[in-house]
């Protein structure tokens, strides 16, 4: 199926860290403990996994984990659930290619917990010389950072609609908007910033778009190709609590941003559709982020998110905001 590549099921062995983590909340009488994807109670019997959750788009998660393994294995993980009104919201509702109703969800700070930098390995750069502008940064985030935001995510629900102007014919995949909070969003943005292109078309680099599309790739699905636009960065009013499509007014998207939550999956590599009909590849590492080019810029690639043959994918989407020419803070300053 054009480029996609067969990745291995991801096995990380359990860190020192990990270990001592458990062994602590083992002590804590009633603490729910995630060990071997088994949910048990500390200092008792085995205990079945975590109480199921309704997402917010009416669909049982009991049912969707005996389908979907990579969802089982987070929910597991993180031993929690999610529920509408606590820890999450839907902020206002968009029109789709095909239905007029479809969900933004926000979250408040703190939903999920970020992991300390001491507890997290270094962010890696690693360029592909045979892909003009593309590079993968290692280890923005953690397994668990990363299991989290699978389970949020089903606990909101995914629509096989989305608000974008590419139909199923092109885009065969399920789709959540989050409007990521400024804590949440922010810590990203700094795991990556020193990796970024300092200037981009006289502009500097200022965050990420809050306005964060996840992807849910399942069995055969596809992204066929196509290139990603550029986006002001949406934010949510302080005031308000509404959603504002261009909530800077200074800042403008240039570079695709990625992140890839799982890999235990097979197929679902980003193929890059280069010149004289070369393809190349980057196969999905999980907490890994994958930056290009986009919109108007002159090395915006033409991409798919390729074929999956098994198993479900986990990605998510969001844009890196420069400042626009004249109206950067160094400017404002001057």
């Amino acid at each position: 199926q054009g480029c996609a590549l067969k990745v291995g099921p991801c096995a990380p062995p359990v860190s020192a860290m990990r270990r001592r983590s458990l062994a602590a909340l083992r002590a804590l009488p009633g603490r729910c403990v995630a060990l071997a994807g088994l949910c048990g109670s500390a200092g008792g019997p085995a205990a079945p996994a975590c109480a199921s959750t309704v997402a917010a788009n009416g669909s049982p998660s009991t049912d969707l984990q005996r389908r979907n393994p990579a969802f089982a294995a987070a929910r597991a993980a993180v031993c929690r659930t999610f529920e509408e009104g606590r820890d999450f919201r839907i902020v206002t509702r968009e029109m789709g290619s095909e239905r007029a109703d479809l969900p933004i969800f926000t979250a408040p700070a703190g939903v999920v917990r970020l992991a300390e930098e001491s507890e997290r390995p270094e962010v890696v750069r690693e360029d592909f010389p045979n892909i003009p502008g593309a590079f993968l940064l290692h280890n923005v985030l953690t397994d668990d950072e990363c299991d989290q935001l699978i389970a949020a995510s089903e606990a909101m629900g995914y629509t096989e609609d989305a608000p974008v102007s590419l139909g199923r014919h092109i885009r065969q995949n399920d789709n959540c908007v989050w409007i990521a909070d400024s804590e949440l969003n922010g810590a990203l943005f700094e795991r990556c910033r020193q990796h970024l292109p300092e200037e981009i078309d006289g502009g500097q680099p200022m965050g990420l778009n809050a306005r964060w599309r996840l992807y849910r790739y399942n069995p055969d699905d596809v992204f066929r190709a196509h290139t990603d636009g550029s986006w002001p960065g949406s934010g949510l009013d302080p005031a308000s609590g509404r959603l504002v499509q261009d909530i800077h007014g200074d800042r403008w998207s240039q570079l695709t941003w990625v992140a890839y939550l799982n890999n235990d999956f097979e197929g679902g590599a980003t193929c890059f559709l280069l010149a004289g009909g070369r393809r190349e590849a980057v196969p999905a590492k999980r907490g890994a982020v994958l930056c290009f080019f986009h919109g108007e810029h002159p090395l915006s690639p033409v991409h798919e998110g390729s074929h999956v043959s098994r198993g479900t994918k986990y990605i998510i989407r969001s844009d890196v905001l420069y400042t626009l020419p004249g109206r950067g803070p160094s400017v404002q300053q001057a």
